[in-house]
């Protein structure tokens, strides 16, 4: 028996709190910043998201990651550093806010968040997911279909202090017909000229 539950959807919001003092616990380990409370761990994206969490035995937040959707790039934190024209118009899943206590980690908690967000994504009538990685999780967002679009090196820690300097923005495409749609345009446009 596992020594957690598998994620399921938050539906109590008065749980909120106990996501904001993982975070904090987890990032305060991670970041040069002085994080001075959990409100520090929150951010307006909080209040629109679904939350998914694992319990440990004693029914505590022990994991947590969100699924928000978006409607334009110019919501996300990023905004000012990425290029928009990379990216196709109309509303995304961003999957943000990733954390596992300590106590848990290399338990396979990190697989399971990464498959509710994903089985989320199939159920969302959007062509995409998007996610910021530092370079430590690019790997296992390849291995789940993710593709690197672009990464952002620099001005990161004044946008968002607790990510670190390099940031991956990777896509993970929801409806292949979209992409085979626009491949067959660009090879019907290569056969005109």
């Amino acid at each position: 028996m596992l020594p957690y539950t598998t994620p399921t959807e938050l539906t109590d919001f008065n749980r909120l709190p106990e996501i904001l003092a993982l975070r904090h616990l987890c990032w305060q380990m991670h970041s040069k910043n002085d994080l001075r409370s959990t409100a520090d761990n929150a951010d307006v994206l909080d209040f629109q998201s679904t939350h998914f969490v694992s319990l440990n035995l004693s029914g505590e937040i022990i994991a947590a990651n969100r699924v928000t959707l978006l409607h334009d790039l110019s919501e996300l934190p990023y905004y000012p550093l990425m290029n928009r024209h990379l990216y196709p118009d109309g509303p995304f899943i961003y999957f943000s806010k990733l954390v596992i206590h300590p106590s848990y980690r290399k338990q396979g908690l990190k697989e399971h968040l990464d498959k509710a967000r994903t089985a989320f994504l199939a159920g969302q009538q959007v062509a995409y997911g998007l996610g910021f990685y530092g370079d430590h999780r690019t790997i296992d967002a390849i291995g789940q279909g993710f593709v690197s679009i672009e990464m952002i090196s620099e001005g990161t820690e004044h946008i968002y202090p607790y990510e670190k300097r390099h940031l991956h923005v990777m896509t993970l495409p929801n409806h292949k017909t979209t992409t085979l749609e626009k491949n067959d345009l660009l090879e019907s446009d290569l056969e005109e000229i």
